[in-house]
């Protein structure tokens, strides 16, 4: 299987852009799309990025492309066993779990398998050998993978609309998702 993780780091990195702090997110400062919030609890031995010994916002503010990618790399494509997904539908996923967290990645990736193939799985947000073996069932994967980013557009709509505060991000989320499918068609 062919390792996507470049193309899909590259995908991320195009939306994800500089530095941020926009006062809805609850993630914090955020760059390269990578939140305070989360670096906070991460591995600090990566996740001090300046190396000055304490995990804080200078080292959002510090972050390079590098540092970024293994961040991407360890947390959201090895999480989400990305390398064992075929293409185009791992780096759906991995987009997917770098925006909504791994767990609701691996539910949407879930409830789709349940939709298009009678998987009877449990949407728990588990990658176990169920999973990992309903997914031998996908016969088409481009078509499987936006039956999925339609799922991931609903479940922005739901956000936006049982949490207004998001609903300032809803135009920029439909464009990602919108701008992946294209991206997903030309790599094909």
């Amino acid at each position: 299987m062919k390792n996507n993780f470049d193309k899909a780091v590259g995908f991320v990195l195009k939306h994800e852009g500089g530095l941020v702090n926009h006062p809805a997110d609850p993630g914090g400062i955020t760059n390269l799309g990578i939140s305070f919030r989360f670096l906070k609890g991460f591995n600090s031995s990566i996740a001090d990025v300046n190396n000055d010994g304490i995990v804080d916002e200078h080292d959002i503010e510090e972050m390079t492309v590098e540092q970024a990618s293994l961040i991407y790399k360890i947390a959201f494509w090895d999480a989400c066993k990305c390398n064992e997904l075929p293409s185009p539908v791992d780096i759906a996923v991995m987009d997917t779990a770098v925006n909504m967290g791994t767990g609701t990645s691996i539910k949407l990736l879930q409830r789709t398998l349940n939709d298009l193939y009678d998987a009877n799985l449990k949407v728990d947000g588990g990658f176990g050998p169920i999973t990992m073996s309903a997914i031998q069932d996908i016969v088409d994967t481009v078509e499987f993978s936006k039956a999925f980013l339609e799922s991931r557009r609903d479940y922005y709509r739901s956000l936006a609309d049982s949490k207004p505060r998001f609903r300032v991000f809803l135009r920029g989320w439909m464009n990602r998702v919108e701008d992946l499918e294209s991206f997903i068609e030309e790599i094909i």
